[in-house]
């Protein structure tokens, strides 16, 4: 089984083909697939409320990094009562960008901790973004850490092999994007090269960031073996090796979703 393990199905960008998007993506063998709800937008998350309706698929709830100067109460209200929905099993997309800076950084850091202690009291993973603000993110996950636990995903990792050690340290799982087809990002490459088995992920983050041989185009979730078979290469393994074992560590930290892709 293929697992897309981050997919943003609610954007506008499939408004027009997106049950015929997600039939492709089961006819490319991804058998399961969580998209992205948008804490910032009720109307996206009900699109992705909607989505997590059927087999195969379940969705998230977050306020995104590039949102967090709308941080209030009313938004805290609305992530708790959307975060109860049983189609909802993780916190996020939720984080850090340093890159963009969309939102003042202590903007972003008041979200993201706000958010990580409410994820972990309402006990669901959690979903990171992380973009050149390694130090912070770290420095936050650290200081709200579950020990013995896997805690959720370094989504679309953009670090290197010691951060990626860091943060699976802290026990989360590292999902790798299509930017690992990409030649030039030796990092990132090196970390899906050399990181444990039980830690790797692999995601679309559809429609951003299509993976070679799709590159520059609309990204969807039917690529996403792409990118598992970069992943299996940078290993010296076989692409079926990469689909099982991170099928394997997607349901490890969600268990309740094993039977959701009948």
């Amino acid at each position: 089984m293929l697992v897309d393990s981050h997919c943003h199905l609610e954007m506008p960008e499939f408004d027009s083909d997106r049950e015929s998007t997600m039939v492709r993506a089961r006819d490319a063998g991804v058998e399961f697939l969580l998209t992205i709800g948008d804490g910032g937008n009720p109307t996206a998350f009900e699109t992705s409320l909607r989505l997590a309706s059927q087999p195969g698929v379940a969705t998230t709830i977050g306020l995104h990094p590039h949102q967090a100067n709308r941080w209030s109460e009313d938004i805290r209200h609305f992530l708790i009562d959307a975060s109860r929905d049983e189609r909802v099993v993780a916190w996020g997309e939720i984080g850090l960008d340093y890159h963009y800076d969309f939102s003042p950084r202590d903007a972003q850091i008041t979200a993201f901790e706000s958010q990580v202690r409410l994820g972990f009291e309402h006990d669901l993973p959690l979903i990171i973004h992380c973009r050149k603000a390694e130090e912070d993110t770290e420095r936050i996950l650290a200081a709200s850490n579950r020990p013995g636990r896997l805690n959720g995903i370094m989504h679309c990792f953009t670090g290197n092999i010691a951060f990626a050690k860091k943060m699976a340290a802290l026990g989360f799982l590292i999902s790798f994007s299509g930017i690992v087809t990409f030649p030039r990002a030796g990092d990132i490459r090196e970390a899906a090269a050399k990181l444990p088995d039980d830690v790797i992920l692999v995601e679309t983050d559809s429609p951003y960031l299509a993976p070679v041989p799709h590159r520059g185009k609309r990204n969807e979730p039917a690529f996403v073996m792409h990118t598992a078979t970069a992943v299996a290469g940078l290993r010296h393994t076989e692409p079926e090796e990469v689909t099982k074992m991170t099928s394997i560590n997607f349901f490890r930290l969600f268990p309740s979703l094993k039977n959701k892709n009948a």
